[in-house]
């Protein structure tokens, strides 16, 4: 009986025994997997914090993450089952944005420019364009002023390029009038372009030109007016005149003057054409502005003249822009001290001579001369 309660406690220690040391003995899959599976972790999240934005090339982790997954036997796990984290892949465009730029346009030179084919005088405004990147132009308009009168819009420029050179013609002008002229440019930004600040730098106004006078095509000078009067003998001496005409030869390219000593003529005659241009004198008069020769025409129409007063030029001029042109130029020059170089000399205009005063009862016809 004895024999047997040792046997049984033999058997029971030795089950013990086996089933201790068993699983040291055998291997465990699971605690397999999980060790791989914690190594295959931890390359991700080693990849992550070391990610470069640089870098587009795919982490290289592929591998350790699906030997965690092989499993030998019929079972078979799937691989997104052992995902804590969801994959992602961004693929960055880089795009260098370049802010845009304009520069007013520059105008060279204004002309007076006499057609003899249609006999048209007009100015022509030469110059070039806006230097513009990055943008495009919106509009493009010129503009003019006489005296102290707001700009105006005189046309519309369109189909240019960066810095292309332009003559423009402005007619339909008023004679005897001055005008100035410049160049107004707006830009505009594109949806992939950098748009301009708000400073108002979309826009630029070319630098104003000089006046430039539209000519006239005739004038009139009168000089040495002198009214009737009675001579110390009681005989009246009708008014006269000298009487200068100038006019625009369209052939030769030149003005022509013509003058003349000119009677005014008795009550109800008619004076003698003049030059040949339908005037002739009606008579000389004082005014409180002065001596003035009144011609007329045969349709009514008359001219007032003023004795002395200059005349209209018919000899075109034009205004030239000396400043250099940025485009050329490549920047704003140093100070003629600075550089040692001579400063520009300046032509100094001579003043006029006082003129002589004449004699009481003087003049050129033996009158006063006003």
């Amino acid at each position: 009986m004895q024999n047997i309660d040792n046997i049984t406690i033999a058997v029971v220690s030795l089950l013990l025994l086996v089933g201790f040391t068993f699983p040291f003995l055998v291997s465990d899959p699971g605690s397999e997997y999980s060790s791989k599976i914690s190594k295959a972790n931890e390359k991700i999240e080693l990849n992550r914090d070391n990610q470069d934005f640089g870098d587009l090339s795919i982490p290289q982790v592929h591998n350790e993450v699906l030997s965690a997954y092989n499993i030998s036997g019929d079972a078979s796990i799937p691989e997104w089952a052992f995902y804590r984290k969801p994959a992602r892949l961004d693929v960055l465009k880089r795009i260098i944005m370049i802010p845009p730029s304009l520069e007013p346009a520059y105008i060279s030179g204004v002309q007076v420019i006499r057609d003899a084919d249609s006999k048209a005088t007009y100015h022509e405004i030469t110059g070039r364009h806006s230097l513009f990147t990055n943008c495009e132009i919106a509009s493009c308009a010129l503009e003019m002023k006489t005296g102290d009168m707001d700009w105006a819009k005189v046309t519309n420029l369109s189909s240019f390029g960066s810095g292309a050179a332009f003559s423009i013609k402005a007619n339909q002008l008023e004679v005897g009038r001055e005008y100035s002229y410049r160049i107004v440019t707006k830009a505009s930004t594109g949806p992939d372009q950098m748009a301009f600040p708000q400073d108002g730098s979309h826009q630029q106004e070319s630098v104003a030109t000089g006046s430039v006078l539209m000519p006239a095509n005739m004038a009139w000078k009168v000089s040495g007016a002198q009214v009737g009067r009675l001579d110390s003998s009681g005989q009246f001496l009708p008014g006269r005149a000298t009487i200068q005409y100038s006019s625009w030869e369209w052939d030769s390219g030149s003005s022509k003057k013509s003058a003349k000593v000119v009677t005014e003529p008795a009550a109800g005659e008619k004076g003698e054409d003049l030059f040949g241009t339908g005037f002739a004198l009606e008579r000389i008069q004082d005014t409180a502005d002065g001596r003035v020769v009144v011609l007329r025409n045969s349709k009514g129409k008359r001219s007032y003249l003023k004795n002395n007063d200059v005349p209209l030029s018919l000899t075109p001029s034009g205004w030239d822009n000396f400043d250099s042109d940025p485009a050329e130029s490549g920047g704003d020059e140093e100070d003629s001290d600075e550089t040692g170089s001579e400063p520009e000399s300046v032509e100094e205009s001579q003043p006029a001579k006082a003129k002589k005063k004449r004699p009481s009862g003087g003049g050129l016809f033996g009158g006063d001369d006003r």
